[in-house]
């Protein structure tokens, strides 16, 4: 019984370690490229751009985002 917990644990801590990972390096990418006077411009324009939110991953970040920054307003 133990031993079949442990590997379930351990199956979904890679799943969400993946995940993770996955998320960090191609926002990376996105943002390597922007300078840090552009990336103000940048963003105001990619809240309105569909290409952010075609993938799910993508589309759960930019609902998590979008409430955090009504949160602070």
């Amino acid at each position: 019984m133990s031993k079949r917990l442990l590997h379930l644990l351990t199956i979904g801590l890679i799943i969400l370690l993946g995940i993770y990972l996955y998320q960090k390096y191609t926002f990376r990418e996105n943002f390597q490229s922007k300078t840090r006077e552009t990336l103000g411009k940048w963003r105001k324009l990619k809240r309105n751009t569909i290409k952010y939110r075609d993938n799910f991953i993508g589309s759960m970040v930019y609902k998590i985002k979008s409430t955090l920054r009504k949160a602070k307003l």
